[in-house]
């Protein structure tokens, strides 16, 4: 079983990445990699959100984007 955190504990600290590090990663990487890190960058989704996506999530006319499945891995 997991401990919950104690009151007050510091949790470690995220370091995320400037605005002109996202703009040199983007810059640099191919097309479908760039349009992955992309949409990772500025909608918040999490990689299994991400990698569950199909075309028919995407609604260009409402410029929205509906989460609806989770990729998972079954081994």
């Amino acid at each position: 079983m997991v401990d919950p955190p104690k009151f007050g504990e510091r949790k470690k600290k995220v370091i995320l990445f400037s605005l002109d590090e996202i703009d040199i990663l983007l810059n640099t990487s191919e097309k479908k990699l760039k349009n992955f890190l992309g949409i990772s960058f500025f909608t918040g989704m999490r990689s299994t959100e991400l990698l569950a996506l199909k075309w028919d999530d995407v609604d260009f006319a409402t410029d929205t984007v509906s989460i609806t499945k989770l990729f998972l891995r079954v081994t």
